[in-house]
């Protein structure tokens, strides 16, 4: 009843023409969409934004992102947030480790939208 509130969704990748296609497909859902282009900037954006799932790339200078992962998965503020890994790393030692770091789902890359659609989806609890 009433009016429904946009879901949130940070997508943390160093490429930004991901970002922005990831951001296009999210936002015709429905979801409002924060991009951030390194683990530390996604770090001070969760200082003032709760998103309501994450979508991490592992690949990125610095701080990569089953480290981000580990470090959110840490904090009992951002447990119950689901994260997904998206990532052009396939192997199954990376998806184990995806899962270990304290990721929800695993995404390689390149995926179709509809497979973004249904993961997120699928993730988010239903809107009351």
């Amino acid at each position: 009843m009433g009016e429904q509130i946009s879901r949130s969704i940070l997508v943390v990748d160093d490429e930004p023409n991901f970002v922005r296609a990831v951001r296009l497909v999210l936002e015709e859902q429905g979801f409002l969409v924060y991009g951030a282009d390194s683990a530390t900037q996604a770090m001070q954006m969760l200082e003032i934004i709760k998103p309501d799932l994450m979508l991490i790339d592992i690949m990125m200078p610095q701080i990569d992102g089953l480290t981000l992962i580990r470090e959110i998965s840490s904090e009992p503020f951002w447990r119950d947030s689901p994260l997904v890994v998206v990532s052009a790393l396939t192997e199954d030692q990376n998806k184990a480790a995806a899962h270990e770091a304290g990721a929800h789902a695993y995404l390689p890359k390149p995926f179709s939208s509809e497979v973004l659609i249904s993961v997120v989806k699928n993730l988010l609890p239903r809107a009351a």
